[in-house]
């Protein structure tokens, strides 16, 4: 289990998966997420792709400012500041419902990752010397 991987990370210095077989330590893991929820992933698709997380953060923007926009003049025109805080508290929920979830649209480009046996054979990229510059003595 997800768990059992993370309570190994902090005793050993190592994250198991054990369905991918794959084990990194310390210094690799940065950046690699850990998911939190156990099980979620077997109901629900978890990762978002690239895309779909900048289509779901333009998604935010723009349904929330409309909603802003709207709020504020129907709040003006009727002189009703519960009203204006009533539609925009709608419009941060609607906000909520569409762009949290991982709908299928946010995943049209998923990533292909390698296979552990296939990331093997290629080696890591080496960090390259970079050549001085020397400075011309005028």
């Amino acid at each position: 289990m997800v768990v059992d991987g993370i309570v190994e990370w902090f005793s050993t210095g190592t994250i198991v998966d054990p369905r991918k077989s794959l084990e990194l330590n310390k210094e690799e893991a940065h950046g690699v997420p850990i998911r939190c929820c156990v099980g979620l992933d077997l109901i629900w698709k978890v990762e978002m792709d690239w895309q779909g997380q900048k289509l779901s953060e333009q998604l935010m923007q723009i349904i929330l400012l409309t909603f802003a926009v709207v709020a504020f003049v129907t709040g003006f025109v009727t002189g009703s500041f519960q009203m204006m805080i009533l539609i925009y508290a709608g419009g941060v929920v609607l906000t909520t419902l569409i762009t949290v979830p991982n709908w299928p649209f946010f995943n049209r480009h998923p990533l292909n990752w390698l296979d552990s046996s296939e990331a093997e054979k290629h080696p890591k990229p080496q960090k390259g010397v970079s050549a001085k510059k020397k400075s011309a003595k005028k």
